[in-house]
């Protein structure tokens, strides 16, 4: 057996990642980092794409408002559109700050439900604001203008099954706070017209929840199945990786990473250490006590190498090569020392 500890201090210059960067994604077709659980992955996989979604149609939102206003403004009092406007106008920026401040703190999946809980309420907030004013600043007399601001209620609930579909409890909410109030108030009027607008706003408020579950199940699975393959994928990576007797870094991982050390060495102009731990009469051992003694001394000899691992310094590792002698380790250090320490 060939235990090799090898490491390099760090540069300098160089300044080490902070937890924060270190949580962040590698980049955007990166997942979250692996969460402890398919439920806490999907979780935190429907948090992010709420709030990825949010800030473009709230700003759509203002807009609507503020036109639902100018076709009202002949036909409503003033204050109660500027009161109404001004209100969910204060909601709908308080719900963009923190969707900024979720973007800036990049929180870990076990962080999501408390922001899973605050997009849920604030968006019910909004949508009580847009159902309950909606019908208040309906114009009594003209039913031509209630039509106006009942289609814009409708499309409020469309963009809603649009863009929080992945979270079927937010959508429900939202719809339910957009439309029940002017579906009830259009039922209770006893009109012929208001009554068909009210049946078609429940119809609509049906399928709309039912198109949701549905693709929120697919959704669902989606993400589960996206959290099983990463976790597959991590364990077949550290299989790949890892002396499957002694736990330490196999062949493979230790050329990786000395090939990274060495290169940082050359760069930044540190030294390099490198350590041989051989058994000796080890053959011995596997003759006079058998071959499970045998496996049993190596990962004895791993353990007692892992448990120096807090006297090292940051960078330092272990790994084993059962295929490299103490000749053959000393050509390649010949061949590499020279050009990281600069004498032969």
């Amino acid at each position: 057996m060939g235990a090799h500890i090898g490491g390099v201090p760090p540069a300098s210059g160089s300044v080490r990642p902070s937890g924060s960067s270190v949580r962040r994604r590698l980049s955007e077709l990166a997942a979250w980092p692996l969460a402890d659980s398919a439920e806490s992955h999907t979780r935190a996989e429907k948090v992010r794409i709420l709030y990825r979604q949010g800030p473009p149609m709230q700003a759509v939102g203002i807009l609507g408002a503020a036109v639902i206003c100018w076709v009202l403004w002949g036909v409503t009092a003033h204050l109660r559109l500027g009161i109404w406007w001004v209100t969910l106008t204060t909601a709908i920026v308080g719900r963009m700050v923190l969707a900024a401040k979720f973007h800036q703190r990049d929180p870990l999946p076990i962080d999501m439900a408390t922001w899973e809980r605050a997009f849920v309420v604030s968006l019910g907030v909004v949508s009580l604001i847009w159902g309950v004013g909606g019908w208040l600043i309906m114009p009594a007399g003209s039913p031509l203008h209630q039509a106006v601001v009942f289609f814009f209620l409708l499309g409020v609930s469309g963009a809603v099954v649009t863009g929080y579909a992945a979270h079927p409890v937010a959508t429900i909410v939202a719809v339910v706070c957009v439309m029940l109030p002017a579906t009830i108030g259009f039922a209770l009027t006893g009109t012929f017209e208001t009554r068909i607008m009210a049946a078609g706003g429940v119809l609509y408020a049906v399928a709309s929840l039912g198109s949701t579950r549905t693709f929120g199940y697919f959704m669902r699975r989606t993400f589960e199945l996206s959290f099983e393959l990463q976790g597959g994928y991590a364990r077949e990576r550290e299989h790949a990786r890892t002396d499957e007797l002694t736990g330490l870094a196999n062949r493979r991982a230790f050329l990786i990473l000395g090939a990274t050390a060495l290169n940082q060495a050359v760069r930044y102009g540190h030294p390099l250490s490198l350590l041989m731990v051989d058994v000796d009469h080890f053959k011995q051992i596997n003759d006079t006590f058998g071959h499970a003694a045998g496996d049993a001394a190596l990962r004895a000899v791993a353990d007692a190498l892992r448990d120096a691992g807090p006297r090292t310094r940051l960078g330092d590792w272990v790994g084993r090569s059962s295929r490299c002698s103490c000749r053959k380790l000393r050509r390649v250090m010949r061949r590499s020392l020279p050009s990281v320490c600069g004498t032969p």
